[in-house]
């Protein structure tokens, strides 16, 4: 007998994210497993995920490309409009919810690739007809025009509810197979033009420097930052003073961003677990972090407006 699930939503496609991954969405959704970024630090290589997430190019899930493993009366259908409907099924079993989580694209591949980039984002367009946040997380810009129609194509009502992101680590060289940081930035702010909410994934925080960078660069056409390290790395391969010393300068550039009206106040930082653990003894930065008006201060607070 299947062990009953602690999870609030434990579907074949929509699911409760565990550990930091929770820290994006309360529920996310996951279409594909690989990737073709070549991200050396990537989560999805290393440890007990390697062997099922690991593989370098996307692929659909075989729950939906093994027609054997489908109900009979949705055999004939193709993979990709099988996977789409099991979506819409899913979405109405806990619409209720969802309206209040939204769904996170995606963990265990990028949501922007070629061959993923048009079930991610038609599902999204679908969430924001229904009045559902959608949120779409990348590190890819190589979109065909077919795409740009798309978005742009969209009521100005349902641009509210549908957020894309991009992680800037502004450090290419880690990062071979992915679109370059800079061209992510530019599809960061081309998106905000079109009145879409945008967020940055400052995650993982590589090299101090080059973070910051990108935080500076996105001034203006960012709406939230999410700010954490990185994990699978030696305690010492971070310094805590390092640590504090970058969160008050992330603090002073968006305080200066904000004074001289390059930002609104509207814009938001979140800072990971990872962070917070990290500083937990240093009530000083801890200080800036919980205090400072720019600050999300639960996790999960940083989705619950589109």
């Amino acid at each position: 007998m299947k062990k009953k699930s602690k999870k609030l939503v434990d579907e074949l496609l929509l699911y409760t994210p565990e550990g930091a991954a929770l820290e994006y969405a309360p529920v996310a959704c996951n279409f594909y497993r690989g990737c073709s970024g070549g991200c050396v630090y990537c989560y999805n290589k290393s440890g007990l995920t390697a062997r099922v997430l690991g593989v370098n190019a996307p692929i659909l899930r075989d729950c939906f490309t093994d027609a054997s493993k489908r109900p009979k009366k949705y055999r004939v259908m193709n993979p990709e409009d099988y996977a789409y409907h099991v979506f819409q099924e899913e979405v109405d079993k806990h619409f209720t919810y969802l309206l209040e989580t939204g769904v996170f694209f995606t963990f265990t591949s990028d949501p922007l690739l070629p061959d993923t980039w048009a079930l991610n984002l038609n599902s999204a367009i679908h969430l924001a007809t229904l009045g559902i946040p959608a949120k779409i997380l990348s590190k890819h810009t190589n979109l065909p025009q077919e795409f740009w129609n798309a978005v742009s194509g969209l009521e100005k009502y349902h641009k509210e509810y549908v957020t894309f992101g991009f992680t800037l680590t502004g450090r290419d060289d880690m990062e071979e197979g992915a679109s370059v940081n800079i061209d992510r930035l530019y599809a960061m702010r081309r998106l905000h033009d079109m009145g879409f909410k945008t967020f940055a994934s400052i995650e993982p925080v590589v090299d101090f420097p080059n973070s910051l960078k990108m935080i500076h660069l996105s001034l203006g056409y960012c709406d939230q930052y999410l700010v954490g390290l990185m994990s699978g790395v030696k305690k010492d391969y971070y310094q805590d003073e390092a640590c504090a010393g970058f969160v008050a300068d992330v603090n002073a550039l968006l305080r200066d961003a904000l004074g001289r009206g390059d930002i609104s106040k509207d814009v938001k930082v979140y800072w990971k677990e990872s962070f917070r653990k990290r500083l937990k003894d240093d009530p000083l930065s801890m200080c800036i972090i919980e205090e400072s008006p720019m600050s999300v201060q639960k996790a999960l607070d940083f989705f619950k407006n589109p």
